[in-house]
């Protein structure tokens, strides 16, 4: 008997593997070291996204040096930069590499417990990338939180308004949490959700496709050569998310509109 193709449970099985995985580290040490939790937590998705990864990528943790002016960034939880340019410096998956390098930068958390502690994160994030595309405009930021947060969609759009200020530059990409809370940046809209063509956000709940989602965006922005049919093996809603949108937030506002 023949096995039906099915791209939207395999992808959905990632999502599972990641939790599994944060699950048995939890299991195993308890709350007595919430530390290492959380570094375990960032190299079980750093393993996936370098899994999914063209091999012309780097893939580790560490800081984006800036040699023009004096500094760097903070320290990054997940980062992705190209082989094909020389790196500052590298022991195992730590790497100080350039703007101009740099792909990709990702902030991940096991759980956001407030406001005040989101709107903390998404500063520092907003910061460092703002810094990047300086030199590179092409970088994605993301933020990836494991567990869920009470917040709701319009007050997380909110903050990432205040956060960003209005700067594209600041803007960060992508944002999920838990299994099923996706937010994605438009810089020009989406044109067949028929809303603003105005850059700005758009808040989803897709349940257990939230993780894989972030993971296909991660690879469309690391990706040169992606195309329409690679598309299709990672954002597999039938009828596409917009469908699933919850609420929208256009960058030069400070307000979010439920759908």
């Amino acid at each position: 008997m023949s096995v039906r193709q099915d791209f939207g449970s395999y992808r959905e099985a990632i999502g599972k593997e990641l939790d599994n995985k944060k699950n048995q580290i939890r299991n195993l040490i308890g709350d007595a070291h919430w530390q290492s939790d959380g570094e375990h937590k960032e190299n079980i998705l750093r393993y996936i996204i370098k899994y999914y990864s063209p091999d012309t990528n780097r893939i580790g943790k560490g800081f984006v040096c800036y040699p023009s002016k004096s500094g760097c960034s903070h320290q990054i939880d997940i980062l992705v930069s190209q082989n094909s340019f020389p790196i500052l410096y590298k022991d195992g998956d730590f790497h100080i590499v350039t703007p101009a390098s740099t792909m990709a930068i990702i902030e991940v958390k096991t759980k956001v417990d407030s406001s005040t502690e989101l709107k903390e994160i998404f500063d520092k994030l907003c910061t460092d990338i703002d810094n990047i595309r300086k030199i590179n405009k092409e970088c994605f930021a993301g933020l990836f939180v494991y567990e869920d947060i009470r917040l709701d969609h319009n007050k997380i759009l909110e903050l990432m308004q205040e956060t960003t200020k209005g700067v594209s530059d600041r803007a960060i990409n992508c944002v999920v949490f838990g299994s099923s809370k996706f937010i994605r940046f438009w810089q020009n809209g989406y044109p067949d959700s028929y809303l603003f063509t105005d850059p700005g956000w758009h808040s989803y709940d897709l349940p257990n496709q939230a993780q894989p989602y972030f993971i296909g965006n991660v690879m469309l922005y690391i990706s040169p050569d992606y195309t329409k049919d690679d598309e299709m093996s990672w954002f597999t809603l039938p009828e596409g998310k917009e469908y699933e949108r919850v609420c929208c937030a256009k960058l030069s506002e400070r307000t979010a509109h439920p759908d």
